[in-house]
């Protein structure tokens, strides 16, 4: 797990930049809350359903919480699971309101 405020200030600004731009979506703030409620992983497709979105636009969302090291995603055959890596978004929120105060 990456600690943000290790890193030199110009690399926190922009990582912070880029976790508040994936959590601005509020559709985006749905899944990361429906995933959350599970116990253990989600099928995208079974995500897409829940939410009411098409599976190749819920990909696409779920790409940019990838992307952040908000969700984890594993591949089983040919399916995509995906599950809420609660530490980090923990560590990370905790690090925007620490980085806020400076």
């Amino acid at each position: 797990m990456r600690n943000l405020l290790v890193e030199p200030v110009d690399e926190q600004r922009k990582i912070l930049a880029e976790v508040m731009a994936t959590l601005s979506c509020e559709m985006r703030m749905r899944m990361l809350e429906v995933l959350s409620e599970t116990d253990g992983t989600l099928h995208v497709d079974m995500l897409a359903e829940h939410i009411g979105l098409a599976q190749s636009t819920c990909s696409h969302h779920l790409r940019r919480f990838v992307a952040i090291g908000f969700v984890h995603c594993e591949k089983h055959g040919v399916h995509h699971h995906y599950h809420v890596n609660h530490e980090y978004v923990m560590a990370t929120m905790a690090a925007i309101a620490t980085w806020l105060k400076r």
